[in-house]
């Protein structure tokens, strides 16, 4: 039973190796977004949950879906 006591903390160490954290701003179809959610799939990639002003617009975006957000851009 005590298998499972250490999949949090394993989680959150894993996200760190994700190229996008939650909470980072970055650009999906050309829309500034956030980084609302981050998950690792079995194979080791890694899956974005992507929200808009406070909404969810997106569940399951890859890294070569996003652009890091450009705050020199304009």
């Amino acid at each position: 039973m005590s298998d499972n006591a250490g999949a949090t903390t394993e989680q959150d160490r894993s996200e760190s190796s994700a190229k996008y954290k939650v909470g980072e701003r970055v650009k999906f179809v050309d829309e500034a977004c956030v980084v609302s959610g981050v998950t690792e799939t079995l194979t080791g990639r890694w899956r974005y949950n992507i929200e808009r002003n406070g909404v969810c617009i997106a569940v399951g975006v890859t890294e070569n879906m996003l652009d890091p957000a450009e705050e020199a851009a304009q």
